[in-house]
């Protein structure tokens, strides 16, 4: 008799679990993905623009599957979009560093993707997954084609001793070093990062290897190195410059106080002789200005593109990452007074033909996924750089260094993966706001749909009691954040 209730109780709360567990996955579930005009349709009297290389008159562009077609006769049966005459065809940008958002309950990757694409991103270099589950969630994202998602390139992170990074591969020894890059190689990873206390020897293993593997290699400079010591093939956040050493992110990425104009002279030669690559990121550095009038920026329009928690929690001045908690005034000066100079180095190593690439490191504070791209943008035009070497930087120079076939132009055959803007955004970047279309691998996404789409995911993320149980997990995941972000 006991044990018959034993058993009914048993499937009684296997019952309720059950049901728990599908209300919740009900109560999350998203709203429904944009549609696309996929198949074959035709764009009439097109500007097809490769920025810096060539521009041309198209009469008809015919997009088939997942190429582009340049015809000079009338196609039958095939429909055209006939509202987008008339307008200009650039390559989809390339953000070339960027952080994926890791998989859980709130399901966040087609809001980043989205995010992405409405602002012309169409492939990202990821350049750490910190938790290992954001990358394979984009990959999964992408295979069942329901949302619009970025292509993605995955960078594998090295690093010795502790790291702040569930994700990474800790070594001690330089002789570990060929069969951890094996290993990376393996696991489909696209790149290395190299990250914080590798010495020089081990650095040069490390770029040794990932070339002998086919991989290219970016990185920080360690803590302790200047950027010619590390000798990194494409550097990110300009770390390194300073010659008074700088420990923590903040500092390193914004004081600047050592670097003098013959300083910043002497990087850009070294960089230009060495055909380093260098990776700004300027907008992160940038957007800590936004802590000077936190409660004016939770009204700005550009925050309708992530989930209100982000700068409600996230990056909440005193509660949110551990490392850019009650940040003083003079601290934000610092970085103000280091962006100025980093803005010069960006110029003179423009002017000595030196490749930079735009990226943003997303997710960090009020980097919002898609728009910091525009900003990153601008950034490199305020630096003095024109309109179509942005756009050169931000696409086809930018694909050259990523695995794959194509090489980011527009043409005869070439990949469907393109943006439609009204105005000509290689003459001024105030164009950007007139990107009317991205055609993402052949399926067209209209800005009207795209923006109802994220409409509805702002919704979903902010109604009742999702906002809340959402504000309970990232307090927690905040919580086991701070153990190891702190510096």
């Amino acid at each position: 008799m006991k044990s018959g209730l034993l058993v009914k109780t048993i499937v009684s709360l296997i019952l309720v679990a059950f049901i728990a567990v599908a209300l919740v996955l009900s109560l999350f579930k998203l709203p429904e993905a944009p549609k696309a005009a996929s198949g074959e349709f035709i764009l009439r009297n097109i500007t097809l623009i490769n920025p810096m290389v060539n521009r041309q008159q198209v009469s008809q562009l015919l997009v088939k599957g997942n190429k582009i077609s340049l015809l000079a006769d009338e196609t039958q049966d095939v429909p055209s979009l006939g509202h987008y005459d008339g307008m200009y065809a650039l390559p989809g940008l390339v953000n070339m560093h960027s952080h994926s958002v890791g998989k859980n309950l709130l399901n966040l990757s087609p809001m980043f993707s989205l995010a992405a694409i409405m602002h012309g991103v169409t492939t990202w270099r990821d350049a750490l997954d910190a938790d290992g589950t954001g990358v394979p969630a984009l990959r999964t994202q992408l295979s069942e084609g329901e949302w619009p998602t970025p292509d993605v390139v995955s960078c594998a992170v090295i690093n010795k001793g502790k790291s702040r990074w569930p994700n990474s591969n800790i070594i001690e020894s330089t002789g570990e070093i060929p069969s951890l890059i094996n290993r990376i190689k393996q696991q489909g990873h696209d790149c290395i990062k190299s990250y914080e206390g590798l010495s020089v020897e081990m650095l040069t293993e490390v770029k040794h290897i990932a070339a002998r593997q086919g991989m290219k290699v970016i990185g920080h400079v360690p803590e302790g190195l200047t950027i010619e010591q590390a000798g990194l093939p494409d550097t990110q956040h300009f770390y390194g410059v300073q010659t008074a050493p700088q420990y923590g992110v903040v500092d390193r990425n914004g004081n600047w106080l050592s670097v003098d104009s013959e300083r910043i002279d002497a990087v850009a030669e070294i960089v230009a002789k060495r055909d380093m690559i260098n990776t700004p990121t300027l907008v992160a550095l940038k957007q800590l200005e936004t802590y000077r009038n936190y409660n004016e920026a939770l009204t700005r329009e550009n925050l309708k593109f992530i989930p209100s928690f982000y700068p409600s929690i996230v990056w909440h001045p005193q509660k949110g990452l551990p490392v850019y908690r009650n940040l003083e005034s003079q601290t934000l000066d610092r970085a103000r007074d280091a962006l100025a100079k980093k803005l010069q180095l960006l110029k003179r190593l423009h002017d000595r033909g030196a490749t930079l690439n735009v990226g943003t490191d997303t997710q960090q504070p009020f980097v919002v996924p898609g728009v910091s791209m525009w900003q990153e943008m601008r950034l490199f035009e305020q630096a003095g750089i024109t309109s179509e070497d942005v756009w050169a930087h931000a696409t086809w120079k930018s694909h050259k260094q990523l695995p794959g076939d194509w090489n980011g132009f527009l043409g005869e055959g070439e990949q469907a993966t393109f943006l439609l803007f009204e105005n000509d955004p290689t003459k001024s970047l105030d164009a950007l706001d007139s990107l009317k279309a991205v055609v993402l691998r052949g399926q067209l996404y209209d800005m009207e749909e795209l923006k109802q789409s994220m409409d509805a995911l702002n919704a979903h993320y902010e109604s009742k009691p999702i906002a809340f149980i959402s504000e309970l997990f990232v307090a927690h995941a905040m919580d086991k954040v701070a153990r190891r972000f702190t510096h």
